[in-house]
């Protein structure tokens, strides 16, 4: 978007798009107890997977094939918007992790600071969460580097993968989702 207009009208703009994201921030984080719990698959629906991916991953075989085994599993896989406008990302983003059943970080293109911007997401979106997720995952996909190579975390299983996809891989993921879902 480009402009020409004075510094103090573009600081303003600036402001009330901070404001508006803001504010929709708050509001999703105070959402009643009931939101999350509604948010869990009825027991004629897939479960919800969903996937979250840097825009450029989004292409991979890996990720593909990924996808394609989960819908092949009975799961839904659910993907981030592709909107450009920051506030709808966002928006459906937060949405996505109230309303799905597991969720899987797929860190593949993404940099260092976006994984760490997602591991927070699952900190404070999924915190306290009523259900409770059946299962979160950071899926680390080719290409390697220090960051990957060095990933260690408690809060997620972490799967690494070769050039790739192996079901291998996904299974101890699939049978955490099953088992939390069926409620063993």
């Amino acid at each position: 978007d480009l402009r020409n207009m004075k510094i103090e009208e573009l600081k303003t703009i600036i402001h009330e798009k901070l404001a508006t994201i803001g504010r929709q921030r708050k509001s999703l984080q105070q959402q009643p107890a009931g939101v999350a719990a509604a948010s869990a698959s009825a027991p004629d629906e897939p479960l919800r997977v969903y996937i979250m991916c840097d825009v450029g991953d989004r292409k991979l075989p890996a990720l593909i094939a990924l996808r394609k085994y989960l819908l092949d599993h009975g799961c839904e896989p659910v993907l981030p918007t592709q909107s450009a406008d920051g506030c709808t990302a966002l928006q459906v983003h937060a949405e996505n992790l109230a309303l799905c059943d597991a969720c899987i970080i797929f860190y593949a293109g993404g940099s260092a600071e976006w994984f760490e911007a997602k591991l927070r997401d699952l900190r404070k979106y999924l915190r306290g969460r009523q259900p409770p997720i059946a299962a979160k995952a950071i899926y680390v996909a080719p290409p390697s580097n220090e960051h990957k190579n060095e990933l260690e975390t408690l809060e997620a299983m972490v799967m690494r993968d070769g050039d790739a996809f192996s079901p291998d891989v996904i299974a101890p993921f699939m049978r955490k989702m099953s088992a939390t879902a069926e409620g063993t």
